[in-house]
């Protein structure tokens, strides 16, 4: 082992083996995940195209809903009939594809490991399918006299509240859970923004390795939970940060500590953003119980609110693939494995990554080329 001696007690190691070999893997994950990062928007362009377009179809519906409640002379209107009818059938359509972009990365997230995210994108393809049924049953009932029933029910003013505060429940749970973590600093961000001075405990990852667990899954997993708590940039930041302290760079560890708290803050934005647009539903689907609200003035506030919802989602779809309700889920790092191949364009030696490939690596200090033969 070598023994590590703290620089003016600013940075104070807490990895008790090699540290040029877990440096060197902790740079070879960070660009290995960087680079993912970088190819997954223009690899899942299709996935964004389906959920913009959803959006788009879905607020058309509900914004044309909303103009034949303040005014119900257009409800008469040859026009205005096709282009609700025709809004309604295309977003029911496009929300049922949006069930299967969201079945799609359910399962990329569990191949991460992050089972929390599996199990709410998987209720987002089982209820995707429900609304977007539901939107062409309502679309079809404006022109076909015998779903006039169908219709009639699905037009009351607390059924689309009701049913998108259903389709995002455990999205709900998830974000009360988050913010409160927030409020109180106990989320893994502010635990690692919080230590001044000092690694944090989260990269301590001595218990791992005494157990004979290989150093690169150790390494892995460490990206991947931070991943599912604070979103992919924040994650490559924080990663950033345990490299530079690892190389015991006094000046890079205080310009990344300051990036990924940008990271956080913007990652907590993000939260607060979706909060809200849930919050939108919710209050929908209360006020839908009645309040002794006029029906008509209860319609308009629900529709409003409801293509005001779906509003924020086109905005998050458009410009936050990583932070969105449904996000774009960058695949885990397997050093060792196709991703490997796929991100470096070769297959590692022996199951080992060759750490030659990296262009960053010579910072982790001297030859690099026996330093994994010390870690399992």
């Amino acid at each position: 082992m070598n023994a590590i001696t703290p620089v003016h007690n600013s940075i104070t190691p807490v990895i008790p083996t090699n540290t040029q070999s877990i440096c060197a893997l902790v740079t070879q994950t960070l660009e290995a995940k960087e680079k993912l990062a970088k190819k997954a928007p223009n690899k899942h362009w299709v996935d964004s195209a389906v959920l913009v377009g959803g959006d788009i179809f879905t607020v058309g519906y509900f914004a044309l809903t909303t103009v034949s409640k303040f005014a119900p002379a257009t409800r008469t209107m040859s026009g205005m009939i096709w282009a609700t009818a025709l809004c309604g059938g295309i977003a029911g359509v496009i929300n049922i594809l949006v069930a299967l972009v969201s079945l799609k990365h359910s399962i990329q997230a569990f191949a991460n490991g992050d089972k929390k995210l599996g199990y709410r994108l998987l209720w987002d393809f089982v209820v995707g399918l429900l609304l977007g049924t539901t939107l062409i049953l309502s679309a079809t009932a404006l022109k076909i006299a015998a779903l006039g029933a169908v219709g009639a029910f699905l037009a009351q003013p607390w059924v689309y509240p009701l049913l998108f505060f259903v389709c995002e429940i455990f999205l709900v749970l998830d974000l009360i859970k988050r913010e409160r973590s927030v409020i109180t600093q106990s989320d893994l961000a502010s635990k690692i923004c919080n230590e001044t001075g000092k690694s944090s405990p989260f990269f301590d990852i001595s218990e791992e390795l005494s157990q004979a667990e290989p150093a690169g899954a150790v390494i892995t997993r460490k990206m991947e939970q931070l991943q599912a708590e604070m979103g992919t940039a924040a994650a490559l930041a924080a990663f950033r940060l345990w490299k530079a302290q690892l190389e015991q760079d006094l000046v890079g560890a205080a310009t990344e500590m300051h990036r990924l708290k940008q990271e956080v803050e913007a990652w907590n934005h993000s939260l607060h953003v979706r909060s809200f647009q849930q919050g939108l539903y919710i209050v929908g689907a209360v006020l839908g119980t009645g309040f002794g609200i006029s029906p008509k003035v209860l319609d308009t506030i629900n529709t409003t609110l409801t293509a005001t919802g779906n509003g924020i989602a086109l905005w998050m779809d458009l410009f936050w693939p990583f932070k969105r309700n449904t996000p774009i889920v960058v695949p885990k790092v397997e050093t060792w494995d196709s991703v490997y191949q796929e991100v470096f364009g070769t297959q590692p030696a022996n199951g080992r990554p060759n750490l030659q490939q990296s262009d960053h690596t010579s910072s982790c200090l001297g030859p690099l080329s026996h330093l994994l033969e010390s870690v399992g």
